[in-house]
């Protein structure tokens, strides 16, 4: 998990900011193209919310 939000987070144009996450249960069964969709999901909205 850790290193699937680092690789999105490095590869994605975000604002100055600090982002904690907190994984929830099951996501471990989870495949990786559906938790990288999520977070692609993630990354747009902080982008539309924080962008200047």
């Amino acid at each position: 998990m850790k290193r699937l939000i680092r690789e999105t987070f490095r590869t994605t144009r975000l604002p100055a900011m600090d982002v904690i996450f907190l994984a929830r249960h099951g996501l471990a069964e989870k495949e990786n193209k559906t938790i990288i969709a999520g977070l692609g999901k993630i990354w747009d909205k902080l982008i539309a919310l924080y962008a200047a």
